[in-house]
């Protein structure tokens, strides 16, 4: 079936950290199979797609041309398109999009959910930053620093404190049901670091109420990725969960 005129271009690479937060959203919406939204995958190495423009991925074209880059202004734009449909091709994406908004309802729900994405995208930056500071894969592109690492690490485990007393007052099973944007956020760094930067972030006997999040919304199907896709990451993954510079790195 040919594409509509009004096609929006994703470019992504699933497996890697902020594309996959757009991925495991967009299953979660249930518009990842939109006809008018063409998903690229771009190349791993040269970050190359046909008609891709220059930068990194994730990167939403929209139908005037305007480039959309960070991941979560993407999310926000579908949430937003879905919840207040102007045009004709937003309202075809509302038509097929799961009922509900993935930011919550009320005024209440909206601000949970910005508390949390917000703690949750704190985290992502601080395993960022300590990863390159302290793993030898990064080491031949920048500076490393292990004081710095180990920083950010400490403050890691300060959020992940924060973010474990939101979850321990949650009673539903992550395995099913209804989620909001955060936890796409959420799951994505704690499946990354788990994966690829080697820390057991969910796993550890001070965080049982996120262990138990990240097993189950590690269930759902929004957080499959092809093994083909998984097979030409997983060496990476392998790579930097061996070479840090620093022992006990959790």
């Amino acid at each position: 079936m040919a594409l509509p005129s009004y096609r929006l271009d994703l470019f992504v690479r699933a497996g890697l950290l902020n594309p996959q937060r757009v991925l495991i959203y967009l299953h979660e919406k249930n518009i990842i199979s939109a006809p008018h939204l063409n998903v690229v995958s771009v190349d791993l190495n040269g970050m190359t797609a046909p008609n891709k423009p220059p930068g990194t991925v994730p990167m939403l074209r929209v139908p005037d041309g305007t480039i959309i880059n960070q991941s979560i202004a993407i999310i926000d734009f579908f949430e937003d398109l879905c919840e207040n449909p102007m045009e004709e091709w937003h309202k075809e994406f509302a038509k097929i999009a799961m009922k509900g908004s993935m930011r919550g309802n009320t005024a209440q729900e909206r601000a949970r959910t910005r508390e949390k994405l917000g703690i949750a995208d704190e985290l992502t930056l601080q395993i960022g930053w300590a990863a390159h500071k302290g793993n030898k894969l990064f080491s031949a592109h920048e500076e490393t620093n292990m004081d710095a690492s180990r920083l950010m690490l400490q403050c890691a485990r300060k959020t992940m404190t924060l973010l474990e007393k939101y979850y321990t007052q949650e009673t539903r099973t992550w395995e099913s049901g209804e989620v909001t944007v955060a936890e796409c956020v959420l799951f994505a760094i704690l499946a990354f670091a788990n994966d690829f930067y080697g820390i057991k972030l969910a796993i550890s006997d001070r965080f049982p109420a996120l262990a138990r999040f990240y097993e189950e919304f590690g269930k759902r199907e929004s957080t499959k990725i092809s093994p083909k896709e998984w097979e030409s990451l997983a060496h990476i993954g392998e790579a930097m969960g061996q070479s840090w510079m620093f022992e006990d790195v959790w």
